[in-house]
């Protein structure tokens, strides 16, 4: 009985996940393999996995599936799978080379460095010629930063077989990730010349042209790559692409159509299709659309935020899209709560209440954090807002009368300011993405993301964004509008994905001179990828941009700025005070520039509240010259060193390298 339940599951499975309608092979293990090898060499990586695992599992000593789903899940950059099965097909094949390269690379994949290089070295010792371990051995130096060297090793390979392939994609992919065009351009010129007939070859000098913008190009070794091989989706979504890029969604439409009549659980075909229908103005076809990209893939945060974006832009707030949206939202700023992650949770309830601001339960769970965290004027605000849309039950009540008692003491009751309507000067900045530098999963990702992080940033009320449009194609045309909208700063992003990781660089400029500052630089694994990788990166550009106050308010040698503890500020915290208009931005560096004839006196902080500060004003000269209005900074570091850069490990042209890697059929 358990053997034919065994075999009906088995067919269940392969029924399943079969692209024909039908197929006249026995339910063996060699058929079930060779159907995942099909799989495999077409792409459908999870296709391959489930039939190697269903040969597997008729024949557990199986060696062709066991390398099958080691290589599937490398593909799949689920390398400590990938490592399980490499490792057991090495049992039963100890003397085949090709295995210690791929657990080479699986190793490169999981930061094992040291593991990597001796399962090269042991091939070496037998094969010192083995011209895939060389390429193994190339990757590993990008892994470990070396990029000449991995360069020098593709180019050791040229020597010895001047038409390889794969060394002159390598090459081209290595130059154009370090912004070399021309050499990259050379290689990929060589690899046509030699390979032309090669659909994956022009799949990438198309891919390489996209990138530089260069759209008929882009589109001529596209349409190429098709017509070499129907098969290979890739070159038809790149085209699709094309397509959209040129202002032809109608073309893209049909394009995308076709690839998912083929395969109704292709993500990105959904995702583009949205993009599409977006840009002819089918606003609910776009939202729907981008809803079945998340379907097939409920963890695609791209094609969350791009729906989000939609909705946020072209839905009425009362719309049910939007207060289903922002449900999501809610629950998962409940469940990073209850986790402790409050910086996460907030954010999440604040996402939520940007698609529905009349929402009380978001409102209710946003203004909870700020008390938890002793902000008592921020909560009662928040709860002063769901009175003014009408909800007046008890427990607003209440907490507000509760909240009253423990305000009496602070400053700006005192002083009776309402340290929640102060006008404060606002740094101006503007956002960009330099499309050309980005390297995407998602086409057009980095404009979406743009949005999300300037609407990420706008919680900070110390910045005003002040560009509508994002995407660029050069430094100069962002250090041109920079200087037409007069911004202090200027941000160009671009960022970098993969199927399993996600990074950003962020370049930091003065907006007046044009002059870079510092640049950052954020990779992020796992679930929640990009949400992370941008809370990051907007926590470091707080952290980087310099803090200024103005004094509201003084009497005798008491005084009140419109800094407070939501900003950091804490008791004995100085400052020095400069003469209103005398302040203006190093050019050199992140901070302030002032005269010391300026330097009108200090501050000390002696009590602050959520947006305020009191203290104790000190005169630097006989006169007193200080007035409501000037502007107070914290004290210059003298170890200051003007541009810094933070780098974390930065892995996208190693996963572009990675993709390379092709099966033998």
């Amino acid at each position: 009985m358990k053997s034919v339940l065994k075999f009906l599951f088995l067919r269940a499975v392969l029924l399943a996940l079969l692209v024909q309608p039908a197929y006249s092979e026995k339910l063996n293990p060699a058929a079930l393999y060779e159907l995942g090898r099909k799989a495999q060499l077409t792409d459908n990586l999870p296709g391959a996995v489930e039939f190697y695992r269903a040969a597997l599992e008729l024949n557990p000593v199986f060696l062709q599936p066991m390398v099958g789903l080691a290589e599937s899940f490398f593909s799949l950059e689920e390398y400590e799978e990938a490592l399980k099965y490499v490792k057991q097909a090495k049992k039963y094949d100890r003397f085949n080379w090709s295995l210690n390269n791929l657990e080479g690379r699986i190793r490169i994949g999981l930061n094992d460095i040291e593991g990597a290089r001796s399962q090269f070295q042991e091939v070496l010792k037998r094969e010192p010629n083995n011209l895939e371990t060389n390429f193994g051995l190339a990757e590993l130096d990008i892994a470990s930063g070396k990029t000449r060297s991995a360069a020098a090793k593709y180019l050791e390979t040229l020597e010895a077989a001047p038409q390889n392939r794969r060394a002159l994609l390598s090459l081209a992919l290595l130059y154009e990730e370090e912004g070399n065009t021309s050499a990259s351009s050379t290689y990929i010129d060589l690899a046509i010349k030699f390979h032309g007939s090669d659909a994956q070859v022009n799949l990438e000098a198309g891919r390489i042209a996209l990138s530089r913008g260069e759209l008929s190009r882009a589109e001529k070794y596209l349409l190429t790559a098709i017509a070499l091989d129907s098969e290979l989706i890739e070159a038809s979504r790149n085209l699709a692409y094309v397509f959209l890029k040129s202002d032809r969604s109608s073309k893209a439409v049909s394009v995308l159509e076709a690839l998912i009549n083929r395969n109704r659980e292709d993500f990105l075909s959904w995702f583009m299709f949205g993009l599409a229908y977006e840009r002819l103005g089918e606003t609910l076809k776009a939202i729907n659309s981008l809803s079945q990209a998340l379907r097939v893939r409920p963890d695609d945060e791209v094609s969350r935020i791009a729906m989000e974006n939609i909705a946020l832009a072209k839905l009425p707030l009362d719309d049910k899209i939007r207060k289903n949206f922002s449900d999501y939202h809610l629950k998962q700023g409940s469940l990073l709560e209850d986790k402790n992650l409050l910086d996460k949770a907030l954010y999440e309830y604040r996402r939520s209440l940007r698609l529905d601001p009349e929402s009380k339960k978001a409102r209710l769970a946003y203004a909870e954090i700020f008390r938890t965290r002793g902000f008592i004027t921020k909560f009662s605000k928040e709860l002063e807002v769901l009175k003014s849309l009408g909800y007046t039950d008890n427990i607003i009540q209440d907490s507000l009368e509760a909240t009253r008692v423990e305000r009496y003491s602070q400053v700006s009751v005192e002083w009776g300011i309402d340290q929640y309507a102060v006008e404060k000067d606002k740094l101006k900045l503007g956002i960009y993405t330099l499309i050309p530098a980005n390297r995407e999963v998602h086409p057009t990702s980095g404009e979406i993301l743009s949005h999300y992080f300037i609407d990420m940033l706008q919680k900070e009320e110390r910045f005003d964004i002040v560009n509508r449009d994002t995407a660029i194609t050069s430094f100069d045309q962002a250090f041109r509008q920079s200087r037409e909208l007069d911004v202090d700063y200027f941000i160009i992003l671009s960022c970098e994905e993969s199927e399993r990781s996600f990074s950003i660089a962020a370049d930091l400029f003065l907006g007046r001179t044009g002059a870079r500052l510092n640049r950052m630089h954020i990779f992020r694994t796992a679930n929640e990828r990009v949400r992370n990788a941008f809370l990051k990166l907007a926590s470091e550009v707080e952290e980087l941009l310099p803090l200024r106050a103005r004094l509201l308010t003084r009497e005798f040698d008491r005084g009140v700025i419109d800094l407070g503890r939501l900003n950091g500020v804490k008791e004995e915290d100085n400052f020095i005070i400069i003469k209103k208009g005398k302040l203006r931005l190093k050019n050199d560096s992140i901070g302030f520039l002032f005269a010391e004839s300026d330097v009108l006196g200090e501050f000390t902080v002696t009590r602050s509240d959520e947006n305020l500060a009191e203290g104790i004003v000190t005169k630097k000269s006989f006169f007193d010259r200080i007035n409501q209005g000037d502007i107070l900074i914290a004290p210059p570091l003298t170890d200051e060193s003007g541009t810094e850069e933070r780098v974390e490990k930065n892995k996208g042209l190693l996963y572009r390298l990675f993709g390379l890697f092709k099966p033998k059929s």
